[in-house]
């Protein structure tokens, strides 16, 4: 996670848009 972080990114970030990112390709979840 230290790239991410050095990036401005924190985990919170990262789960978001991986939860985005699913509900996108899997919409009834």
């Amino acid at each position: 996670m230290g790239r991410a972080r050095a990036a401005g990114l924190d985990w919170a970030d990262v789960s978001a848009l991986v939860t985005a990112a699913r509900a996108e390709h899997y919409p009834t979840v």
